[in-house]
């Protein structure tokens, strides 16, 4: 596409209109301003599409005319938009030394615009065929990065309407159909009997699929419903009880049909088995996993009572007849303090403080099983001072201290002889 070059009769034209496939562009710089605290030109003529009706703004490059790319006077443009004067501002990545009156060129970031125009025109086609075929009204539409979505006037969409409505849109990929574009006044545009209502004052953009649409539009689209290439339906959620619908188009529709066959083609190497009985081997590798887990926790909770059994036939400490057991369970372990919980129905009598230090922070579990202490004085004498929190019932309470483990169990244990010389 050869460059356009800026005439006195193109003041203030929106070329991303009137030649939408037109990929770079001379200009003047006609002010340097700001948006947001971003630097910004305003330009007497554009390529560059402002955000708008659900469609992002462009992207691409602005240089002064003679300039090298990469000179300090070539600036990226990230966004463009149209302020409360109705001026289009080009945002920029940085500041920038053009000034008014210079000559500039203007380079569109065309994979960017061009899968906003493939996904603006599935819109439409999507749109218009749900209204057509269905009823079925369009509320409000997003087209982004990660697709377009359309919200509906419905609560629900059965999926045997989804699967007609996507074949119908293929089907009108496939024929090829001209999208056309006009404008007319407001009164002509109010007899066409548009999908939706007009939102703007004077004359109207009126964008025509035959067959498939008619709508007042200020987007780009392609030229033929042709170059949309692909559409997939890509899943639904409901917002303020209507159903937004969820669409790949163009080249993304592509590649990620590609993604998924290289997917598939890794998990049947891996799994060894054939694509059909993927969805099978992986649900049968779960219930491996989960009983395999089952009987890893079982496990740990065994060694748990053994080690529990062990500490208190051998801890010298004791409260009215009843061992008194600490326990610092390494962070490095497998081990974890629920499986010292769980095992603590299966003990005999114990009085237990087991705790296990991660990130600064140390879990605590008490047990007082048979015993004559009493839990709301640990609690009180122990745990409140070291900022500890948590809570439980009889014979079993676990929580957070903010101290060190062997500064929490420490206090544990002299709390245990106090109380004991006290009892006397």
């Amino acid at each position: 596409m050869p460059e356009l070059t800026y005439s006195s009769d193109m003041m203030n034209k929106d070329f991303f209109h009137i030649l939408p496939y037109s990929r770079s562009l001379t200009a003047h710089v006609a002010a340097v301003d700001s948006w947001k605290n971003q630097p910004a030109l305003v330009l007497d003529c554009t390529i560059f599409y402002p955000e708008g009706g659900g469609q992002p703004g462009d992207r691409g490059i602005i240089r002064k005319r003679g300039i090298d790319k990469g000179d300090s006077l070539t600036v990226q443009v990230v966004a463009t938009i149209t302020d409360e004067a109705s001026r289009i501002l080009h945002i920029l990545d940085k500041e920038t030394s053009l000034v008014p009156g210079d000559d500039v060129t203007l380079e569109l970031d065309w994979g960017h615009r061009y899968a906003y125009m493939q996904m603006h025109t599935a819109q439409h086609m999507i749109s218009g065929l749900a209204h057509t075929l269905f009823g079925i009204g369009t509320l409000s539409v997003h087209q982004g990065a990660e697709g377009l979505t359309i919200e509906t006037d419905r609560s629900d969409i059965p999926m045997e309407t989804i699967i007609i409505l996507e074949e119908a849109v293929t089907c009108a990929i496939h024929r090829d159909i001209p999208v056309i574009s006009r404008e007319v006044s407001h009164a002509e545009a109010t007899r066409l009997g548009l999908r939706r209502s007009i939102k703007v004052e004077g004359d109207v953009r009126i964008v025509s699929i035959e067959g498939i649409d008619l709508m007042a539009c200020g987007g780009v689209h392609v030229a033929r419903t042709g170059e949309v290439r692909a559409v997939r339906y890509a899943g639904s959620e409901s917002v303020r009880s209507h159903v937004r619908m969820k669409w790949l188009t163009g080249d993304s529709v592509l590649e990620t049909e590609r993604q998924a066959r290289a997917i598939i083609g890794e998990l049947t190497t891996v799994l060894s088995a054939p694509p059909e009985d993927i969805v099978s081997s992986v649900t049968a590798l779960q219930v491996s996993a989960m009983q395999s887990r089952h009987q890893a926790e079982q496990a740990m909770e065994e060694a748990a009572f053994l080690h529990l059994l062990a500490k208190a036939a051998s801890t010298p400490d004791t409260y009215g007849g009843t061992p008194v057991v600490t326990w610092d369970v390494p962070a490095a372990s497998f081990m974890e303090l629920k499986h010292v919980a769980a095992a603590i129905p299966a003990c005999g009598s114990i009085i237990l403080c087991a705790t296990r230090e991660t990130e600064g922070k140390t879990a605590w579990c008490i047990a007082l099983k048979d015993a004559a202490c009493n839990f709301e004085t640990i609690r009180t004498e122990v745990l409140l001072p070291l900022g500890a929190k948590g809570g439980g019932k009889s014979p079993l309470w676990q929580g957070i201290a903010p101290v060190p483990a062997v500064r929490l169990i420490e206090d544990f244990l002299n709390f245990m002889k106090k109380n004991k010389s006290d009892r006397g």
